[in-house]
């Protein structure tokens, strides 16, 4: 399989929408789900099907789709997106996604082609146990026009552990607490006409907001990371005329 450009999803239209859903469990509230936050959650009751539901307040074209901070497969979900012209989800919604069976408890990210539409709609059609989710992000990707210079490693990852101690401080047993992944994309020669619009993207928001990186969707769609800027961005305007040299330091989590 050809390797693909690398991705990233920022501008999450999730953020800014008036949130509604079928049901909540007490400490679980739907407007959990914004905010890139996958420890703070929305959880429905009772049986299937559940829905929540994001109205824009205008036409917003989206084409991607990432779920994260869930734990779907544990509880046998399977759901599905739709969109609405009217919100009212009665018969006139538009399928966007049908009966996706959840394959993972981390990190969800799936591609479609552009939709345009105000209201839309994630629905958990089939479920063993009311499951629960910390990130929903629906919005238009960013795909780079150039694959990374090499060498590149995937994700490095790296342990961070936890370490109980006695009264007396000492050591009684460590644990992983979690694994950070440190990301650094470069491009030497990076087209300078589409590294404008990545400019435009990172004066925006990437370099104060979390984001979602895909190095290589197409070979390696599970390797999703949620990161943030760690130290920068590194550009060299004046390469060449027509190039840019561009390096990213970014950290992250995957199994999220």
């Amino acid at each position: 399989m050809a390797v693909e450009f690398p991705v990233i999803v920022s501008n999450n239209f999730v953020d800014a929408s008036v949130i509604t859903r079928s049901t909540q469990a007490d400490g679980f509230n739907a407007s959990n789900v914004s905010g890139w936050r996958p420890y703070t959650r929305w959880k429905p009751t009772g049986l299937a099907p559940a829905w929540i539901e994001f109205d824009f307040g205008s036409a917003k074209s989206i084409n991607t789709l990432v779920l994260g901070g869930h734990d779907f497969l544990a509880n046998g979900v399977t759901y599905k997106l739709d969109k609405s012209n009217t919100g009212a989800f009665a018969g006139e919604e538009v399928p966007v996604l049908s009966a996706v069976a959840a394959t993972t408890n981390t990190l969800i990210y799936i591609e479609f082609p552009v939709e345009t539409e105000r209201h839309w709609r994630l629905t958990l059609t089939a479920f063993t146990a009311p499951p629960s989710i910390g990130i929903i992000v629906l919005a238009t990707r960013f795909t780079f026009t150039k694959f990374l210079n090499s060498p590149f490693s995937g994700l490095p990852e790296r342990a961070i552990l936890g370490t109980t101690r006695s009264q007396r401080g000492h050591v009684l047993g460590r644990s992983v607490q979690y694994t950070e992944h440190s990301v650094a994309p470069r491009w030497k020669f990076y087209p300078a006409a589409d590294y404008d619009t990545f400019k435009t993207e990172w004066d925006a928001r990437l370099f104060k907001e979390p984001f979602i990186w895909v190095w290589d969707p197409g070979n390696h769609p599970l390797e999703v990371v949620l990161v943030q800027t760690k130290d920068g961005m590194i550009l060299d305007p004046v390469l060449t005329a027509a190039t840019r040299r561009l390096q990213l330091d970014l950290v992250g989590v995957k199994g999220v």
